[in-house]
């Protein structure tokens, strides 16, 4: 009776282990099947490394468009990402080759990450700018040090991986079919606060109206302070110049503030941060008027296109090696 017991265990295992297996194949040809579905309609979203739009997006777009022989690098958060122009970098200076590595919301120690993950990566990279906000320096110590996982992400970026591969560990069906009903818009309609349309140069323009100032005031942790000297240690060691620039803010919002952390009291911690190194702090133009903004923090393309003008003629190290802008 034992044996018989013993033999119908198994039997029952094996069924449902099997059956579990097909659960799972099935389940995995559905969602293959929806992604080529999405895929063929232009609705299928970025793989969800990060868990944002903006940021799996950007990845995306590198994957699309790698940054190759770029060897000017921009880095930083979204204030990178929407106010570096490649494009008019590149006419005014035609040596230059960016590429703008900005990623919405991330801070000094998640920008690191990202910088050094990107400069091991492209060998011509001689030059990396950095243009932060305030927010930049505040939740290093307690988030985490990268925005996405770096060898995945390396992987779908540089290593040619089916593109349908990340979907089957970085998914969540919900996040997925809602992506999915909005993604042809916010990759065509700079008129939209999340507008992820992403330029071949990696830059993510845009002019939506104005929203208020949307942002309170900033503060400053020292950990995102030892962070940014921490990487100009890292590019100095690699010969890489670094420059660093904090964007300009709506006028308003500096006045409301003065005081309590906006871009007056950060210089001179950046300065300190730098100073055991050849990185160089560039002060940010001081002409550009409120109705340049959208909010706070962020400009309209267009605003964009003149600030990344200025930048560029700043930045006397890079322009020793290209030649002077037109």
């Amino acid at each position: 009776m034992a044996a018989a017991g013993d033999a119908a265990t198994v039997r029952a295992m094996r069924g449902y282990l099997g059956g579990l297996a097909l659960g799972v194949l099935a389940a995995c040809g559905l969602l293959l099947l929806t992604l080529q579905v999405l895929a063929g309609q232009e609705m299928l979203p970025a793989p969800q490394f990060a868990n944002s739009q903006c940021v799996d997006e950007k990845l995306r777009a590198m994957r699309l468009n790698p940054p190759g022989d770029a060897n000017l690098l921009v880095v930083g958060s979204s204030v990178a990402f929407r106010h570096f122009s490649g494009a008019a970098a590149h006419a005014i200076a035609p040596g230059i080759r960016p590429y703008n590595a900005g990623f919405c919301h991330a801070n000094i120690r998640q920008t690191g990450s990202a910088t050094r993950w990107l400069v091991g990566r492209l060998p011509e990279v001689r030059h990396v700018l950095l243009i932060a906000s305030p927010f930049d320096f505040e939740g290093c110590a307690a988030g985490p040090a990268a925005q996405f996982p770096l060898a995945d992400v390396d992987a779908y970026v540089f290593g040619h991986r089916d593109r349908f591969a990340p979907y089957f560990r970085y998914f969540d069906p919900a996040t997925l079919l809602r992506n999915a009903a909005t993604i042809r818009e916010v990759r065509t309609n700079p008129r939209l606060f999340d507008s992820v349309i992403v330029t071949p140069y990696g830059d993510g323009l845009s002019a939506p109206p104005w929203r208020g100032l949307h942002y309170d005031a900033a503060s400053v942790e020292q950990s995102c302070v030892d962070d940014l000297a921490a990487l100009a240690g890292w590019l100095e060691r690699r010969g890489v110049r670094l420059e660093v620039t904090l964007t300009p803010v709506h006028p308003q919002w500096a006045a409301r503030f003065a005081g309590r952390a906006p871009a007056a009291a950060l210089e001179p911690r950046i300065k300190a941060a730098l100073s055991a190194t050849s990185a160089a702090y560039l002060a940010p133009p001081r002409q550009i008027g409120a109705d340049s903004f959208y909010d706070a923090i962020h400009m309209h393309a267009a605003a964009a296109d003149a600030y990344t003008r200025t930048l560029v003629r700043d930045m006397d190290a890079l322009i020793g090696e290209i030649g002077r802008p037109s």
